[in-house]
């Protein structure tokens, strides 16, 4: 019996309860009904940042000045994710896993809301945009722990045959979030501007919370992880978990880091930049390019959960090649299809590029991250290999394509190079990773991991 494969005699030796199918159920819902409120939130930003809060946060810079301050501030926020994550993430390994996702949600939801009320440049002038600044880092800091979370909840509450399943649902509920909130902008987007950008934009974030309550109220229903519980009885909870994974799993944390460099660029240059990119460069109208953008995710998210289920049948590793693969052979198709500026051809591509570069990788790159960590220090070593390539190459995602399309006089064929280098640092992640942590670990069926 290894360190991450314990039989359920161990469990009960440590005294750890294990959970009934009820309560199960609940952490299944409540993981994954607060991840998609988080993302319908950060969303709501990326796409804000987007159309709305460069002529009204930045307008003294200039059109292609505030579109750069409107992208430094959804920066920001992803420069700060790793701080807020690995905060809570300490607590998350030290007090449990339960307060501290509720936590997360209330900083997350409250910072949006208050951005409805914020007063724009014409109102209060720098005061706005600083104010909006203040809302984003908040954002940050509660988003960065929320995945990892939900991720390490999921994965220490399901069996070892279905956790590739599980975390296919923590996957889809990034993009049920994100799906609500461009679904939002896009009927937003049919009104006149004058409209839009006068009030109408205000009316998504404050009506984040009424749904933040009701994710509040689904979390104070789950009881704790039985494999946290069971680190509690067994006296293993350390002081220092952030210190501990570092210096235990360095090749394992630096491995996935590299696999996120891949996953999370992607993410950000199809929706936030790709956004942009269809409106300002392509002329598409702007609700044309959102349905794009929400055609892609429909599809998505079941195929994200179906990528969890092949998960359990074939492997993480092969689902990760795959992803890799499909990333390097569609990172220049993507563009040209969007380049077309056929509405079709624009949608068909946007699917196949969020399905190769998220859809196969990511239950999978769950699966991966939970087997080779501990329960004493697992959301601590999730959080710093996904939050600091989230920072480093995720938000500044963006900001990179603006730069590589300036470069290349217009065309996006560095940015589809861009794409395909971070792809093959993704697959030396994967390779370099120990073959252990690709191995199934049938002696706990029935055991949440350890």
């Amino acid at each position: 019996m290894t360190e991450t494969e314990p039989a359920d005699a161990a469990l009960q030796a440590a005294g750890a309860p294990r959970l009934s199918s009820r309560q199960h159920r609940r952490v299944i819902i409540a993981s994954v009904s607060g991840t998609v409120i988080e993302w319908y939130d950060f969303t709501l930003y990326a796409v804000a940042s987007s159309l709305i809060f460069g002529p009204e946060f930045f307008p003294g810079a200039g059109p292609i000045g505030s579109v750069l301050a409107s992208f430094g501030t959804f920066a920001i926020g992803l420069a700060v994710r790793p701080l807020g994550g690995l905060l809570f993430a300490h607590y998350g390994d030290r007090v449990g896993r339960k307060p501290i996702m509720l936590t997360t949600v209330l900083v997350m939801g409250l910072s949006t809301t208050l951005i409805g009320v914020l007063p724009t440049a014409a109102q209060a002038g720098a005061l706005g945009a600083w104010l909006l600044v203040l809302m984003r880092v908040l954002q940050g800091l509660g988003v960065g722990a929320e995945f990892a979370g939900a991720v390490t909840m999921l994965n220490e509450s399901s069996p070892e045959s279905k956790r590739g399943f599980s975390s296919g649902f923590a996957s889809a509920a990034n993009y049920a979030g994100t799906t609500i909130a461009t679904v939002t902008f896009a009927l937003l987007g049919l009104l006149p501007d004058d409209v839009l950008l006068g009030w109408a934009w205000r009316i998504p974030f404050l009506a984040t919370i009424v749904v933040v309550l009701v994710a509040v109220y689904v979390r104070t229903k789950v009881e704790e992880t039985a494999a946290f519980q069971s680190a509690v009885q067994r006296k293993v909870i350390k002081r220092l978990p952030l210190g501990n994974v570092i210096r235990e799993k360095p090749r394992e944390l630096l491995c996935m880091a590299a696999i996120y460099c891949f996953i999370i660029p992607w993410s950000y240059t199809i929706q936030t930049f790709g956004l942009t990119y269809l409106t300002t460069t392509v002329k598409l109208p702007k609700e044309v390019a959102l349905t794009c953008l929400v055609i892609g995710y429909v599809f998505l998210m079941p195929g994200m959960v179906f990528s969890g289920m092949l998960v359990d049948r074939f492997g993480p590793k092969k689902l990760m090649l795959w992803g890799c693969a499909g990333g390097a052979v569609f990172a220049f198709p993507v563009f040209f299809g969007m380049n077309s500026g056929s509405p079709v051809l624009t949608t068909i591509v946007v699917v196949a590029g969020l399905m190769v570069s998220q859809g196969l990788p990511s239950a999978a790159s769950s699966v991966i991250v939970t087997r080779a960590l501990r329960t004493e220090y697992r959301w601590s070593g999730i959080t710093v290999c996904r939050e600091i390539p989230a920072a480093v190459v995720g938000g500044t995602a963006p900001l990179v394509s603006v730069g590589l399309l300036t470069l290349g006089h217009g065309t996006p064929w560095l940015i589809a190079t861009y794409l395909v280098v971070l792809t093959g640092l993704g697959l030396l992640g994967v390779l370099a990773m120990p073959k252990a942590v690709y191995q199934r670990k049938t002696t706990a069926e029935a055991a949440p991991i350890l």
